[in-house]
């Protein structure tokens, strides 16, 4: 915690420390608790505190500074700044969503809280973190995990250690390609990007194919993950209606000028739907007479017993 705001990290979120950063101390300023003008500590500092790296703490006050919640000065230092009134370089979204606006650090971080106490029997009161979808702790495999972990050590020694493609190991992104060609999608190493996760692989496309004030079309429940990013990016996110077999196709139709679609076809997140077959094709064909891109977030497909 850092003694002059408040901050925590919680690497149980699923979250990115910088973001963490970022959401509280938007938090504290839409609260009052930093107010404009204050100067915030230095970077080095507050590393410290918060027990991560100063380049952690950069990316998140570089992040803030470009939304318009802090301002540097140089040879002064980093302040706080007024809330900022509309997204920079990008219009005021057309209606705000009721969910993008739910998710906050603080409450976040209480529930999780309240889990670990139950877990080791401070209170009796029954709650669950159902937060993110992970198992229970008695069911992760440390043991598969800590055999993988000696092997690798003890097959490539020092080399395991060292800092590997940007992309990907390259032995992993062909064994990835095989698997894919083997289920009818062509593709080879090259055409592959391996990320830390699902999380990770969406900020890059968003990164890459959306600009401030573009429409993203997303199911009327979905990810909070994918909300903080289009909501980081500046873009307009658009809910769109559908039923138990995914998306509502002819709604689909009388949407113009959208960017992106995100679908997650397997066990949807947070309802747990899955979209049919035929709605699947149809979504493709609508995309390609549309022209606009289907994020396919499929990180849930394993969890199909059937």
């Amino acid at each position: 915690m850092s003694a002059t705001l408040g901050l925590t990290l919680d690497p149980s979120v699923g979250r990115p420390f910088y973001q963490q950063i970022f959401d509280q101390v938007v938090e504290r300023v839409q609260l009052g608790a930093l107010v404009p003008g204050t100067r915030m500590p230095p970077s080095r500092t507050l590393a410290r505190d918060l027990g991560t790296t100063r380049n952690t703490v950069v990316r998140a006050f570089e992040e803030l500074t470009q939304a318009g919640w802090l301002q540097a000065r140089v040879g002064r230092g980093t302040f706080v700044c007024a809330p900022p009134t509309e997204a920079p370089l990008a219009p005021p979204p057309k209606a705000a969503l009721p969910w993008t606006r739910v998710f906050s650090s603080a409450a976040s971080a209480e529930i999780h809280q309240r889990a670990e106490r139950l877990a080791i029997g401070l209170v009796d009161r029954p709650c669950i973190d159902l937060q993110s979808m992970q198992p229970p702790r008695d069911l992760l495999p440390v043991q598969d995990l800590r055999r993988c972990t000696d092997h690798v050590l003890r097959s490539r020694g020092a080399r395991a250690l060292e800092y590997a493609p940007i992309e990907g190991v390259a032995v992993l992104r062909e064994q990835v390609a095989i698997d894919l060609y083997r289920s009818g999608v062509a593709c080879s190493a090259d055409d592959l990007i391996v990320t830390a996760g699902s999380q990770q692989a969406i900020d890059l496309v968003v990164r890459a194919l959306v600009d401030p004030g573009d429409t993203v079309l997303v199911d009327q429940c979905t990810y909070a993950g994918l909300l903080r990013i289009l909501g980081m990016a500046g873009a307009q996110v658009a809910p769109i209606p559908g039923d138990a077999r995914g998306p509502d196709i002819p709604a689909l139709e009388t949407i113009h000028g959208a960017k992106l679609l995100y679908v997650m076809p397997d066990s949807q997140n947070p309802t747990g739907a899955w979209i049919s077959r035929p709605r699947r094709q149809q979504i493709v064909a609508w995309s390609r007479r549309a022209g606009v891109p289907v994020i396919e977030d499929d990180h849930a497909a394993d969890l199909d017993l059937d």
